[in-house]
């Protein structure tokens, strides 16, 4: 696999142009670009661009997840992830179309925040994915730490940022549990890339590196299935941990989740709930929910297309508020407007902020309570329309669960027609 060279900001900034997804961090000198909310065309598949330079700028909004730039010279400062998707999360990652037959290492998934350093006047500083955040000073002092023990994190980041590359970590506390819990503060290799051109170093070569500064590394699973679905239905069955990353030489990576992570989020394909797709939406969940889904290519198609559809509708609602806010109109309707009058005061207010407060109101207004009429004004007020994007999918006023149409058509054409044969032979 193949990623782009990345020099500057502005090759970014190309990359994620007219988009809504995108938001750009200014922070202690450095800028750091990260999406919210994303839909199908997020990340389009770069095999369906119709031109080389659309093709590279699909593969360069891909990196746009974390990666940071000096303010002042515009020079790209730390590399993260490109973003990689769940094994059958879209048509792209389908197990079938995986070539298999290249060399791959599993790894532990490990459920924590993603860190990188950047160096600023011979200091590291660990960057989250919104750039130089809280965490930041939790981590450096959690390195320091660290020193008196013989780990020394900043050294080898040190080494590695002077010589062009980003080594890449997972932060995990027992402040910052997701859904498994560890033992003890960590912070552990998960992955290393130069810098510049993307490029990643093979597990083994990374694990070498790191020893000599005793940096701990994340687990590869050495005697994992090479067969794809033997792999994969192991790694489903697996108990206690998220998942496991497949990381391929090449740098292709692709996330199976566990159905024990599964159950640990109360999701049952078979029985879905309203409630349940509406709260992972506005947590940003729904990506992972939907991978979740092996048993029905079309019901993951349509749940994709609810999520684009109620994302477009958050990104309209949030333009409306800001034009509100610059006392644009007074033609919005009242929740516009009581969400305007909520962040009037505020000394800063972008589209992160008044997301994150349209979020929170949905959340409390609407989906907390999800009587039928504030599932109506739910969708009304994000202009969507399940039933047309869902069909022959509904959700069942009665229940909340998610049901198939013509299933049930079936469903009942064979039960009367098994009360028929069963009339007639009693005759």
């Amino acid at each position: 696999m193949k990623f782009p060279t990345i020099n500057t900001l502005q090759d970014a900034c190309e990359a994620i142009q007219g988009t809504s997804e995108f938001r750009m961090y200014d922070r202690d000198g450095f800028v750091f670009i990260k999406y919210h909310n994303t839909s199908r065309c997020t990340f389009p598949d770069p095999e369906s661009a119709s031109s080389d330079r659309e093709k590279e700028l699909f593969l360069i909004r891909r990196e746009c997840r974390g990666i940071g730039f000096e303010k002042k010279t515009g020079k790209v400062a730390t590399r993260k992830f490109h973003k990689f998707f769940n094994l059958n999360e879209n048509p792209e990652t389908s197990a079938d179309k995986i070539d298999w037959t290249r060399k791959f290492v599993v790894l532990d998934k490990i459920d924590g925040s993603l860190i990188s350093p950047v160096v600023s006047k011979e200091k590291v500083i660990y960057t989250t994915m919104a750039g130089i955040t809280e965490f930041s000073s939790k981590v450096s002092s959690f390195a320091k730490y660290c020193e008196p023990f013989g780990i020394d994190y900043n050294a080898f980041c040190v080494k590695c940022m002077n010589e062009g590359i980003t080594p890449l970590f997972e932060w995990y506390s027992h402040d910052t549990v997701v859904v498994i819990k560890y033992p003890r503060d960590m912070l552990t290799l998960i992955g290393m890339r130069f810098t510049v051109s993307g490029k990643y170093i093979p597990y083994q070569e990374m694990v070498e590196l790191a020893d000599a500064y005793n940096i701990p590394v994340v687990h590869a699973w050495l005697d994992a299935p090479k067969n794809p679905e033997e792999l994969i239905s192991t790694i489903r069955q697996k108990e206690g941990v998220e998942g496991y990353v497949i990381c391929f030489d090449d740098g292709e990576m692709y996330k199976c989740k566990t159905n024990y992570y599964v159950r640990s989020h109360d999701f049952n394909q078979n029985y879905i709930r309203e409630r349940y797709i509406l709260s992972n939406f506005l947590d940003q969940n729904l990506d992972d929910i939907i991978s979740l889904i092996d048993n029905d290519a079309l019901l993951r198609q349509k749940l994709q297309s609810l999520n684009d559809s109620l994302k477009k509708g958050i990104d309209s609602r949030v333009q409306d508020v800001k034009k509100c806010l610059a006392g644009q109109s007074s033609l919005y309707d009242p929740t516009t407007c009581l969400l305007s009058d909520s962040l009037s005061n505020k000394e800063f207010v972008d589209d992160v902020v008044i997301t994150d407060t349209l979020v929170k109101f949905l959340k409390e207004n609407f989906v907390k309570n999800l009587t039928n009429t504030n599932k109506d004004k739910f969708y009304r007020y994000l202009s969507a329309n399940p039933t047309a994007v869902l069909h022959p999918y509904w959700f069942n006023d009665k229940t909340g669960v998610l049901e198939r149409k013509d299933k049930n058509r079936q469903v009942y054409a064979k039960q009367r027609k098994d009360k028929a044969d069963k009339k007639k032979k009693n005759k």
